[in-house]
């Protein structure tokens, strides 16, 4: 008996009448529908995230020259998106141990980095021979 006045305090008050009940009920079925609104937006932005990410692996795969490869697979990176992409990143940065890719200081080190980091060892001492 306690126990139901206590809730019925927390609810309406003393003396609420079924009616106020009613109101609270009905207040949590809008919030229904705006969860249902809230459920369609992220199933829409659901929709574009793939179209994105699709878009993005094509470019990944249509981009031949290593320079531009090096540098697209530093910047998704740097956007925190790479985990999408990590089969691709894997296999382009596989054909990109070649030491003989790099012909500037930049893209050494990019090449160098960017190797290293995803856990393929390449020797100082083979990217930097002429």
């Amino acid at each position: 008996m306690e126990s139901t006045a206590n809730a019925i305090e927390m609810i309406g008050g003393k003396g609420s009448s079924p009616s106020s009940w009613m109101q609270v009920m009905e207040k949590g079925q809008k919030k229904t529908s705006v969860n249902t609104v809230t459920f369609n937006q992220y199933e829409r932005h659901g929709n574009r995230l793939e179209e994105v990410k699709e878009s993005a692996r094509k470019l990944l795969a249509s981009t031949k020259d290593p320079h531009e490869q090096l540098d697209l697979i530093d910047t998704l990176q740097r956007l925190g998106v790479a985990y999408h992409f990590e089969n691709e990143i894997k296999h382009i940065l596989a054909q990109l141990v070649d030491p003989n890719i790099a012909d500037d200081l930049r893209t050494v080190a990019l090449q160098f980095r960017l190797l290293r980091q995803n856990g393929i060892f390449i020797s100082t001492d083979g990217i930097l021979a002429p």
